[in-house]
């Protein structure tokens, strides 16, 4: 990758246009710089209103996410920033789902996972599946049925469920839900 920061950043932003989000860690490996040189590019970006820099990583701005929809690999519905979900495999592979109820079928295809990562429904952070709580069968359904919403914390997680229902479980536990279930819109 050459050392120009304006082909690093086009650079960067193409690969937003393709996956809305990315890890520090992927750029760092993938342009071939410092972390330091990569949190320079993304804070010029960010300071030009095309990405927001999240815990870990980067997305897109919200006026830039309308130009990228993309679509869920497994019912084709667009990919909403609030209810994505992304598998990265270690062979490098890529897949986006429109929400965690796809994004654990998914897994199922796709049981050597690097990393797993979702938005948080409140705030649209950015985190780590692993981590995360979900709030399954709310009265709140965005696509997918039975619907699961993530969230960045446990405690938020059980406000939701207070007004809208479900059941919060962790990733283990939605996981082996929507396994058992399974059925998709």
């Amino acid at each position: 990758m050459p050392d120009i920061p304006s082909v690093r950043q086009e650079q960067i932003m193409q690969w937003l246009r393709e996956n809305n989000t990315l890890t520090i860690e992927n750029l760092v490996e993938n342009l071939g710089v410092s972390l330091m040189t990569v949190h320079r590019d993304l804070d010029t970006l960010a300071q030009s209103g095309l990405v927001e820099k999240v815990h870990g990583g980067v997305m897109l701005a919200p006026a830039q996410r309308q130009e990228s929809a993309q679509h869920c690999v497994l019912c084709a519905m667009s990919v909403s920033p609030r209810t994505s979900f992304t598998i990265y495999t270690e062979a490098g592979e890529q897949f986006q789902a429109c929400c965690p109820h796809c994004g654990f079928l998914l897994l199922q295809e796709h049981p050597n996972y690097s990393r797993v990562l979702v938005h948080d429904f409140l705030y649209e952070r950015v985190i780590n599946a692993a981590q995360a709580s979900y709030v399954a069968e709310s009265s709140v359904v965005l696509c997918c049925v039975p619907g699961v919403l993530t969230f960045a914390s446990t405690d938020d997680a059980h406000r939701f469920q207070r007004g809208f229902g479900g059941k919060v479980m962790d990733f283990d536990r939605v996981k082996a839900y929507l396994d058992s279930t399974h059925c998709h819109k």
